[in-house]
Parts: C-alpha cells; structure tokens; sequence
C-alpha cells in the first residue's frame, strides 16, 4: 500500500472523529483508534516483507535467529507502546501515554541486555 491511501485513511479518520467530537466525544476517539487499526491492518503485506528480508539478512550474515527476533521485538515494543501512548494523548491523559513510554523504554532495555552481552564478549574477544 503506497503512503498516499495511508495518508487518505488517516486524513478520513481524521475528519470523521473532529466532526464526531461535537457530537459525541466518546465515539470520535474510538474512530480516532480504530483508523489507526485499519492503517496498521493495511500495511499487513508491508510488514511481511519486512520480517522476510529481516530473515534473509540474518541468513547471509550467519547471524543468530533468536537475536533478531530480539530486534524485531524491540521494534515492535517501540511502535505498539507509541501508538498507545498517542491514542492516550488523544484522550487527553497524556500523563498515561508517557508511563507506558517509560515501560516501554524498560522493557526494550531487558530485551537489549543479551545484545549487548554478546557485543562486549565479541569486543573483548577481539582485543585479546
């Protein structure tokens, strides 16, 4: 999918739930988070070809399999915990939205830690 109809969804979403936020306040974030669903779900394909070449790569480098689906989890923390931290914002809490970015950030350094291990046994191996 091309980032132009990304950019139409969002850009449809966008209008729907400003005009719903007159009306009905509650509906309008709820369009407001499932636009942002219907854009994640159209870029389904996208993603694939992502994690294909993510594999490829890890298959020339002779890189091991489970760092990167480390990596591929980082990313993913980092994206999902954004888009809730934004649709937090939305809602106007946005108070809650850096609480999970904290969390977030946590998280992603517990799945950094083995990486960076396996960087620093690779550096001290190499100055021996």
């Amino acid at each position: 999918m091309s980032i132009v109809k990304v950019i139409g969804i969002a850009f449809l979403g966008m209008i729907c739930a400003g005009l719903l936020k007159e009306i009905k306040p509650s509906l309008s974030i709820f369009v407001g988070v499932m636009t942002g669903i219907v854009i994640i779900f159209s870029i389904v394909d996208e993603l694939k070809i992502l994690l294909e070449e993510f594999k490829k790569i890890a298959e020339i480098a002779s890189v091991d399999a489970t760092l990167i689906t480390t990596i591929i989890k980082i990313i993913g923390i980092g994206y999902i915990s954004e888009f809730s931290a934004t649709i937090t914002d939305d809602y106007g809490m946005p108070g809650i939205g850096k609480k999970i970015l904290l969390a977030s950030k946590i998280l992603i350094a517990i799945l950094a830690l083995p990486i960076i291990s396996n960087i620093i046994s690779s550096v001290t191996s190499i100055m021996k």
